[in-house]
């Protein structure tokens, strides 16, 4: 599978944006569930918090199995897409902190 495939496997129907970091967080209804609303709007207000103005937080459906929800993937532009599952709020102040400003992938909730 090239890059080109696997980008879009791991991405359905949501175009990247080649200039910001993304922030997708799964809304599938398995995902609201597990309160992914919650994991969404917490993403949101600390990427303003923070002022990211260089990170989006964007609703997705459907990135990987009920059993890892809620699920975010961050796209960072010339970079693989990264998949974390069974975010918490703690783990969203250490994904913007180590992923987002650090650039450092949290392999131990990285999910595929």
């Amino acid at each position: 599978m090239n890059k080109e495939n696997k980008e879009t496997a791991i991405t359905p129907r949501v175009e990247r944006d080649r200039y910001n970091t993304e922030i997708l967080v799964d809304l599938s209804e398995a995902a609201l569930k597990k309160d992914a609303w919650m994991t969404h709007d917490q993403f949101a207000y600390m990427v303003g918090k923070e002022n990211l103005h260089n990170v989006v937080v964007r609703e997705a459906e459907s990135l990987g199995s009920a059993e890892y929800e809620p699920i975010v993937q961050v796209n960072v532009p010339g970079k693989e897409p990264v998949l974390y599952g069974n975010i918490t709020s703690e783990k969203i102040y250490d994904i913007l902190d180590t992923h987002i400003k650090e650039g450092k992938v949290i392999e131990k909730w990285q999910i595929n």
